[in-house]
């Protein structure tokens, strides 16, 4: 099986999605549930007391699909490997994981991801990971551009 075919998951998203929202709802927290477990769900609770206010209607999945999108946006991926209906486990979590890092900064996805990966491009990486965007250097690269953008 292809790492980024895990159309099970995809199927279920787009069954509940026709079921309407409470059911999509449901279906994400349940995958969010099984791939994340229930501390880092817990975890998520904190994490959403600081996520930029774009983004404070969404659930944590629907902010790890945005932050997920912005990722490919701004690496210029052209597979699904950030893709949270299709992506392996391991991706699935290290995307959760980036982004509630991210949320805990209070910027919003598009300038956090858009200065990291510039950041990232500028010190030599070309295939760039959820895991890089929040390493300590690059974090701290982006939080002061940010607060000299303020």
């Amino acid at each position: 099986m292809h790492k980024h075919n895990n159309i099970d998951r995809s199927i279920c998203l787009f069954a509940a999605q026709r079921e309407g929202r409470d059911a999509l709802h449901a279906a994400q927290s349940a995958i969010s549930e099984k791939i994340m477990g229930g501390e880092q769900l817990v975890v998520d609770k904190v994490c959403e007391i600081h996520r930029a206010s774009t983004y404070s209607e969404m659930t944590a999945f629907e902010a790890t699909a945005e932050f997920a999108s912005r990722l490919q946006l701004n690496t210029g991926a052209t597979d699904r490997r950030y893709d949270l209906r299709v992506c392996d486990a391991s991706m699935f979590r290290a995307i959760w994981k980036a982004r509630q890092l991210v949320d805990m900064t209070g910027i919003n996805y598009r300038d956090y991801v858009q200065r990291a990966v510039t950041f990232l491009r500028h010190c030599g990486k070309k295939r760039i990971t959820p895991a890089m965007l929040v390493s300590a250097e690059v974090q701290l690269h982006v939080m002061e551009l940010d607060a000299v953008s303020r």
